[in-house]
């Protein structure tokens, strides 16, 4: 199986951040949050990457000019879709086989993506046992099979905004994330393809591994203490 492929959700705005910047321009360590993860990924095998954009995409042309095997895919209707469209758009511009999603605000371990692709026939998602937000998506287990994955689920902690969609479900996921409301998730496109998967859905604890994603200035001070050291 070959190396799979990379994509970034990148086209929103961030506005209870009350940054005038995608959150993937937050500024990280030598660069942005953005070149963090493409590092990351770049760390991980992952060769070809796909960014979806919209708000301020121009600023992020100019982050990744110069970048090898990185790709801007457009949703213009960034203002009026959430992820779940962002999601269709790129998988539909990556050749076939696996990939690797990232939330375009989270940052995180460099151990984690190897966690998630041990198994590159299953797909898995990042979660943290330890903490559940109010505003965070949410996992359920019932009888070792993923059972829910949403905000308002009474879960038993949260997904980081890491996945890793297996070659053989990217075919369901489309179908699906081309069914879901344009003001949904993607989760709620994993939702709908749990019961069709050819192999259950994993949940990967990090464990004691750090990931974060940053929503709220609380949430950016909290990584940068996090991630001090």
């Amino acid at each position: 199986m070959g190396a799979p492929s990379g994509l970034i959700l990148a086209a929103g705005f961030g506005s209870r951040l009350g940054h005038d910047m995608p959150k993937a321009l937050i500024p990280w360590g030598n660069g942005t949050i953005l070149d963090h993860q493409l590092d990351r990924l770049g760390d991980a095998g992952v060769k070809e990457v796909v960014v979806v954009v919209g708000f301020q995409k121009e600023r992020i042309a100019a982050q990744v000019k110069g970048r090898k095997g990185v790709r801007l895919v457009e949703n213009a209707r960034y203002m009026d879709t959430n992820t779940a469209k962002s999601m269709l758009l790129g998988l539909q511009a990556l050749p076939p086989g696996g990939v690797v999603t990232l939330n375009g605000d989270v940052v995180f371990d460099d151990g984690i993506l190897p966690l998630l692709l041990d198994k590159p026939d299953t797909t898995s998602l990042a979660v943290d046992p330890r903490v559940c937000g109010d505003e965070e998506i949410k996992y359920r287990i019932r009888d070792g099979r993923l059972q829910a994955l949403n905000k308002q689920t009474h879960g038993e902690g949260e997904a980081v905004g890491i996945n890793y969609i297996a070659p053989q479900d990217r075919g369901l996921m489309v179908k699906a994330l081309t069914y879901t409301e344009d003001g949904s998730y993607f989760e709620r496109g994993l939702e709908f393809i749990l019961p069709f998967t050819r192999n259950p859905v994993r949940c990967v604890p990090i464990g004691e591994r750090r990931a974060i994603e940053i929503d709220f200035p609380e949430d950016l001070a909290e990584a940068r203490r996090l991630f001090a050291a």
